[in-house]
């Protein structure tokens, strides 16, 4: 869970490296929330595979990343 974490900080600080995630966002709390949002997914995926679970934590997941970034998504 630890190896995880990190990953997620580490990605969204090289993501602020590249210039691809404003830089004046806290790298952990960004990292934090990306990982309770994936955890939330795969609970909700366990415990209900035949709910739209899924469709959910992406939507949720963009927002998030596209809040973040510099240039959000042209989705």
């Amino acid at each position: 869970m630890d190896y995880w974490s990190a990953s997620l900080v580490r990605a969204v600080r090289e993501a602020q490296a590249a210039g691809e995630v404003r830089p004046e966002l806290d790298a952990d709390q960004v990292g934090w929330e990306l990982g309770c949002l994936l955890a939330g997914a795969n609970d909700a995926h366990v415990v209900h595979p035949d709910r739209p679970g899924g469709d959910r934590a992406r939507r949720a997941i963009r927002e998030r990343l596209d809040s973040a970034a510099t240039t959000p998504s042209a989705r």
